[in-house]
């Protein structure tokens, strides 16, 4: 059985307004990071479970998050379900989530949220009905008036890699993934901006959101008479899946092509070779998303907040010079 708020208290040493703004998010500024720490170790040990329904009944909330965002088939949307599930808990909330398989259902998941009279909602995408129903929102990596946002700073990590890359000696890069996602539109500005060749044969759709979906696509990709010397993908798994196939085709990596994920998902440093790609910073997102959604929820006439996060580029073992076609500057 867990204990509650006093029993937590006591046990940190802190009074109980000390451990209220810790686990709902508010204690930055105001507690010390080991005192915060502590509070929320002896949580998880002792099972801290806040007495929602008084609470609740006291406050007039649900105490009840909805989180509507796309099937997390990918293990970059599986982590940041089971964080938000558990950062949410340390901050006294229940997570509901509803999920969407395509575009076309966007509208449906965010109704079966809106049927449980949720507090607030994190969601990846806008819809109108948000705006109808006037419940504190965050939206994650989408901007649209009056509304928060926390997003990942794309130019950035692009610029990044893209930098990488021709500190290498490539100037002939492509792409793999949603050709639409802002990874593809970015990169291919800065490709332009760059002077460098914007091959549309380089900029490879692949759009299935699991592991061997987008086979036939990368084999293909692989057969072609002039290829990249570098690719950078949309995904951690579809590198991955990019770097099953060449190796089958006995196309080395990164000899005879260099590859960049995106994410950092727990699996990437154990592809072989090791992936170089993007740290999506799951836990400063989670982080954000919650910490900004508190607050929206208790100010909810707060103006707009844009949250921006910078993904940093994590170099492993899958990038290397390339052997000829292109020239280092």
């Amino acid at each position: 059985m867990g204990i509650g708020m006093k029993e937590l208290a006591t046990l940190a040493g802190v009074s109980q307004t000390t451990v209220s703004l810790v686990l709902n998010g508010k204690a930055d500024g105001r507690i010390a990071r080991t005192k915060q720490e502590r509070v929320r170790e002896l949580a998880r040990q002792y099972r801290y479970r806040p007495n929602l329904s008084a609470k609740g009944l006291r406050e007039q909330k649900q105490y009840t998050i909805g989180v509507a965002m796309p099937m997390p088939v990918n293990p970059y949307y599986s982590d940041m379900v089971s964080r938000i599930q558990e950062r949410l808990v340390l901050c006294g909330y229940m997570a509901l989530f509803s999920f969407w398989k395509s575009g076309n259902e966007i509208e449906a998941a965010l109704e079966s949220v809106f049927l449980h009279n949720v507090d607030g909602i994190i969601t990846w995408n806008y819809h109108d009905s948000l705006t109808r129903e006037k419940i504190p929102t965050v939206i994650y990596d989408e901007r649209h008036p009056g509304m928060n946002t926390v997003e990942l700073d794309f130019q950035y990590s692009t610029e990044k890699i893209v930098a990488y890359l021709r500190e290498l000696g490539h100037t002939r890069i492509g792409y793999i993934g949603n050709l639409c996602d802002k990874r593809a539109t970015t990169l291919e500005a800065l490709l332009h901006r760059e002077k460098l060749p914007v091959n549309p044969d380089w900029f490879v759709s692949a759009r299935r959101s699991t592991l061997g979906g987008n086979d036939q696509t990368i084999r293909a990709f692989l057969t072609l008479e002039e290829r990249p010397s570098a690719l950078v993908a949309q995904n951690d798994s579809l590198a991955t899946a990019c770097i099953f196939h060449a190796v089958r085709a006995g196309i080395a990596i990164p000899g005879d092509l260099s590859i960049v994920g995106f994410n950092n998902t727990c699996d990437s440093e154990y592809t072989l070779p090791p992936l170089t790609t993007v740290d999506a910073m799951v836990d400063q997102v989670v982080n954000a998303l919650i910490n900004t959604l508190i607050t929206r929820i208790a100010h909810p006439d707060m103006p707009e907040e844009i949250c921006t996060i910078r993904p940093e580029l994590i170099i492993r073992e899958s990038c290397a010079s390339p052997k000829t076609g292109d020239i280092k500057e």
